[in-house]
C-alpha cells in the first residue's frame, strides 16, 4: 500500500508541475491588450491575478528543469520555456483513479462473493427448515443470555 501510495502521490507530482511550468509561461510572457471577447478561460492563471497590481516581468520565469530550487541547480541555458501541451499530463491526473480503481474493484468482488454465498446458504437452509424451526431459531439467535 506504501508503494501504491508513493507511486500517486509522485504521479500527481509530475503532473502538477508540468501544469505550473505551463502556467508560469502564461504569466510571465507578455500579456495582451485586450482579451477576446468573452475574456479568459476559468483555466487560465491570468484570469486569477489579472486584478493585482503587480505582476510578473519576463525575466521572473527562467524556465524548468526538473527541480523547483530557489537557485538554479543547472546551466541556465538548459532550461526550456517551451508550453506544455495538457494533452502531454492530463492523462496524468486519471492514472492514479485507474491505479486506486483495482483494489476498490478487488474489495467489491470479495463483498459481493461473501454476500452471495450467504445468500446461497439462506436458500438452502429456508427450503430444508420448517416455518416453527426457522421461527424457534430466529429466538435462539435474539435471546441473550
Amino acid at each position: 500500500m506504501r508503494l501504491l501510495a508513493f507511486v500517486l502521490e509522485e504521479v500527481l507530482d509530475i503532473a502538477i508541475d508540468c501544469e505550473m511550468h505551463s502556467d508560469w509561461i502564461q504569466v510571465c510572457s507578455s500579456w495582451p491588450e485586450q482579451w477576446p471577447e468573452g475574456g479568459l478561460k476559468y483555466t487560465d492563471i491570468r484570469r486569477s491575478i489579472e486584478t493585482l497590481p503587480f505582476k510578473p516581468t519576463e525575466e521572473f520565469f527562467v524556465g524548468s528543469k526538473s527541480a523547483w530550487l530557489p537557485w538554479s541547480a543547472f546551466d541556465e541555458d538548459t532550461y526550456h520555456r517551451q508550453v506544455m501541451a495538457q494533452k502531454r499530463f492530463r492523462w496524468l491526473y486519471f492514472l492514479p483513479r485507474v491505479l486506486l480503481l483495482i483494489p476498490a474493484l478487488a474489495m467489491l468482488i470479495l463483498v459481493v462473493a461473501v454476500c452471495l454465498l450467504l445468500m446461497v446458504i439462506n436458500c438452502i437452509f429456508r427450503c430444508t427448515c420448517t416455518d416453527t424451526e426457522r421461527s424457534n431459531s430466529w429466538k435462539e439467535i435474539r435471546h441473550t443470555f
